[in-house]
């Protein structure tokens, strides 16, 4: 669960699923999946109460695969009276991003559904931290960059026109709980 940091135009919070597998204490491979309960921010909004109109798409899920490294393994005294155990790696991977043009709502009703919705591939950068509180189980942090080229549509435009591509990053700070397999030593 977390929440979009650089966002000007959208305002809101994402919640995802991974599942991965270590090939050994550094590497790793993992699938993920999020999807977001975004809202048009005030900055949003006050261009659109001024006649205007943001080319900015919203960013509605994504599924990906990630590769993981897993360099740092630490341990950390809380208050000389508990050992806490932790990890950092780094998180590198394909995704599949879907969005949504805004104006093909009651906004801008001239738009065509096959303008509302796009996909996009792109690519993903983050760093993870995990807090480990037993021997399989942890605090998962993330901060995470998506990469890509959508396509953007003028608000002028009464069909849906496409406006050109424009480079997009996503940036997600997310917190979650990790259970690992225990079964296996």
């Amino acid at each position: 669960f977390g929440t979009a940091i650089n966002d000007p135009y959208y305002t809101g919070t994402y919640l995802g699923l991974c599942g991965g597998y270590f090939f050994n204490e550094s590497w790793g491979v993992e699938g993920t999946y999020q999807i977001t309960n975004l809202d048009k921010s005030r900055s949003f909004k006050d261009i659109l109460g001024i006649g205007g109109g943001p080319n900015a798409n919203e960013f509605k899920n994504r599924m990906g695969v990630n590769a993981i490294w897993t360099p740092i393994y630490a341990k950390m005294s809380l208050f000389d009276k508990k050992i806490i155990h932790f990890d950092m790696g780094f998180t590198v991977g394909l995704t599949q991003i879907n969005y949504e043009n805004p104006y093909s709502t009651t906004d801008h009703p001239a738009f065509t559904e096959t303008a509302k919705k796009n996909a996009t591939l792109g690519y993903s950068v983050g760093v993870m931290q995990q807090f480990y509180f037993s021997e399989n189980m942890a605090i998962r942090v993330d901060f995470n960059n998506t990469f890509s080229t959508q396509d953007k549509v003028a608000y002028t435009s009464k069909t849906g026109a496409k406006a050109g591509t424009k480079s997009i990053n996503d940036t997600s700070l997310l917190i979650g709980f990790t259970i690992f397999d225990w079964r296996k030593k």
